[in-house]
């Protein structure tokens, strides 16, 4: 299983000893979390759908064509089969299709960062702590997975990530462990390396008659904190609960205004957590003046220093 618990987390910015450690023993809980490769979630998913006797799940299938129409949306596959449908729900990543075809817009920009994402193998064998420091030029994680391997994100300056990437492994390596904070485990070998740019991005509305946005489609939100996955759980639930107590009631469970209930439960929460991660991204990024008052904030959310 390609999935690793860990039982405590650590953040800090210039010095170790005065940031933030978060320890699950003296939470009185085995594990603060877990962390799990995307495509065992995926898998995981595809699963539980493939276990339900009512459920028509075609894969692999390309979307070729998207008409909105509030009772009655319709899609064309690339194999030339129709589908319609009273609800259509949005769920297919932040570039959504389904978004664009509603007319729906979205508010955003790019943070003046990329992530520079390393998958290797590390001494020491399996960690229990995940940890994260801030630095002028962005954050850089440590992410324990299963046995001896790890994640690594190095948030940099886009052209310094695209200078990274040129690197051999032994020189990314070398220049990772030269970077990176003292308590980095060697690394022993390089499985995989990637980049991707960063963008905020936030739906004008998540809900039309006959339509729902949920997880990327309607947010995208900086990933230091990984939090855009649980948002977009948490979007599902409360869409799915919004349908079911609808049905149960014998309401439009498709209709504007009763799926204007999920809007309302959600769009605050994911608006809030951007806010919160842009604080952390521009509060310890800034070397201007440090944004002290941002950072201590940030730091302060629980009285014991790190170790």
């Amino acid at each position: 299983m390609r999935a690793a618990p860990y039982r405590r987390m650590q953040v800090w910015e210039r010095d170790e000893a005065a940031g933030t450690l978060f320890d699950a023993a003296e939470a009185g809980v085995p594990e603060l979390g877990h962390i799990v490769e995307n495509r065992v979630v995926q898998l995981a998913a595809t699963e539980a759908l493939l276990a339900k006797g009512d459920i028509d799940y075609r894969c692999p299938a390309v979307v070729s064509d998207i008409v909105y129409r509030p009772q009655a949306s319709q899609l064309t596959l690339s194999d030339g089969s129709r589908l319609q449908a009273r609800l259509l729900i949005a769920a297919d990543g932040a570039r959504s299709q389904v978004r664009d075809a509603a007319g729906i817009g979205v508010t955003g920009w790019d943070y003046p960062m990329h992530a520079l994402v390393l998958s290797c193998r590390i001494d020491g064998g399996q960690q229990d702590i995940t940890w994260q420091r801030f630095t002028p030029d962005g954050p850089q994680a440590f992410l324990p997975l299963s046995g001896d391997a790890a994640s690594l994100v190095w948030y940099h300056r886009p052209e310094e990530v695209k200078r990274l990437l040129t690197l051999g492994d032994d020189e990314l390596i070398a220049a990772v462990s030269q970077a990176f904070p003292r308590k980095l485990p060697g690394i022993r070998e390089l499985a995989a390396r990637g980049s991707f740019g960063l963008t905020r991005r936030h739906a004008q509305c998540y809900v039309k008659d006959g339509l729902a946005l949920a997880g990327d489609a309607a947010h995208t939100i900086h990933p230091l904190a990984g939090q855009g996955v649980n948002l977009g759980f948490q979007d599902a639930a409360m869409l799915a609960r919004t349908i079911l107590d609808a049905h149960a009631k014998g309401e439009d469970w498709a209709s504007g205004k009763t799926l204007a209930r999920y809007q309302r439960a959600r769009k605050p929460a994911n608006l809030a957590m951007q806010a919160g991660m842009d604080a952390f991204c521009y509060g310890f990024a800034n070397d201007i003046g440090r944004c002290a008052c941002c950072a201590a904030w940030a730091c302060g959310w629980r009285t014991r220093p790190g170790r």
